[in-house]
């Protein structure tokens, strides 16, 4: 049973004895599925078919460059994404709970580069699953 794809049942069971006349009741039962953390959470962006955002080189420190987007079919606490930048110090920062990704530094002396940032998305479930996906900024 999944609870991503059902979480819900409702049985009826009736129980009868053997004896003549018989005897029998019925009652109606929820049975309630738990969620378990068996999902990563996936990147609808970032994605191997769409990996690349152009930035001009004169854009301030601060500037929004893009956002990326992961989600968890899992729910509550085992659904909610974190994201982070593994290899830090290429000029980007990421806000960790919307991942927004802003310039760190000015990049007026960059004359054409690919930065290449592995994005990682993390579920706040218990044990805590993760995806990576690699992010190109081109200045």
């Amino acid at each position: 049973m999944d609870s991503e794809k059902q979480q819900m049942y409702n049985l009826k069971v009736r129980v009868s004895d053997s004896h003549i006349p018989s005897l029998s009741s019925t009652a109606s039962i929820t049975v309630y599925i738990r969620d378990l953390n068996d999902n990563a959470p996936a990147f609808k962006f970032p994605n191997p078919a769409n990996d690349s955002v152009h930035i001009s080189n004169l854009v301030p420190e601060g500037h929004l460059v893009t956002s990326v987007v992961a989600r968890d079919p899992d729910s509550k606490q085992n659904g909610i994404v974190s994201y982070r930048i593994v290899e830090d110090g290429l000029g980007f920062a990421i806000h960790q709970n919307n991942g927004s990704i802003v310039v760190k530094k000015v990049l007026d002396q960059i004359d054409y580069e690919v930065f290449q940032l592995q994005i990682e998305a993390t579920d706040q479930g218990e044990p805590r699953r993760s995806t990576r996906q690699v992010l190109n900024i081109i200045v």
